[in-house]
């Protein structure tokens, strides 16, 4: 009987990721800032894929934000930051974002890839800038998401992924409305609209 010797490496990281909202609580409209802060606490992470799932509603596409006068041009719809660090109070750098980081409008999410090498202790964040969207009751609660791609060598992936909750809110206001000739009269009263609206 005989054997033979291998040669090699077994490389083993464990990658965490975690998700962080500007604030608890945005009415429509309200600038929404989210983060995904991606740590590698062993070795080494040469390429890490990653998304931001977005919640619907509470979180527009670039066109239903046009039709909602949030903004003018869809590709202001989201703005990009990018920034590496080191251990818990290290401070943030700031670097180029991935360049193919970008909105995917079939998934609802922020996707790109990370292609820098992230060694043990060290991380890569993302923020994203946007705008709240709209609930249709006085108040409910979202999620964001972060996602990470499949890492070779993660010896743990119960804290790939993360998220984080926050509420949105409504607020009603009167408005008078106009009976047409012709449509059912409902009587007096007012329409209450969760969004700024104009009527003519």
């Amino acid at each position: 009987m005989g054997y033979m010797r291998i040669y090699g490496a077994i490389t083993c990281n464990d990658v965490s990721s975690i998700t962080e909202v500007s604030a608890s609580s945005h009415a429509f409209g309200d600038a929404l800032s989210f983060s995904s802060k991606i740590t590698n606490s062993s070795v080494q992470v040469d390429e890490l894929a990653f998304s931001q799932v977005l919640p619907k509603r509470a979180v527009l596409s670039p066109e239903q934000m046009v039709r909602a006068g949030l903004i003018s041009d869809p590709a202001e719809a989201f703005r990009f930051s990018c920034f590496v660090g080191s251990g818990a109070n290290a401070g943030r750098q700031p670097v180029s974002c991935p360049a193919d980081l970008r909105y995917d409008p079939e998934k609802h999410a922020i996707k790109g890839t990370h292609r820098e090498p992230i060694t043990g202790g060290k991380w890569f964040e993302v923020v994203t800038e946007t705008f709240a969207g709209f609930v249709a009751a006085p108040s409910a609660s979202f999620e964001i998401k972060t996602v990470l791609g499949e890492v070779p060598g993660d010896t743990n992936t119960s804290l790939n992924n993360s998220s984080k909750t926050f509420e949105l809110t409504n607020t009603t206001a009167p408005m008078d409305a106009i009976h047409t000739e012709g449509a059912p009269f409902l009587g007096p009263g007012v329409i209450r609209v969760f969004q700024p609206a104009t009527c003519c």
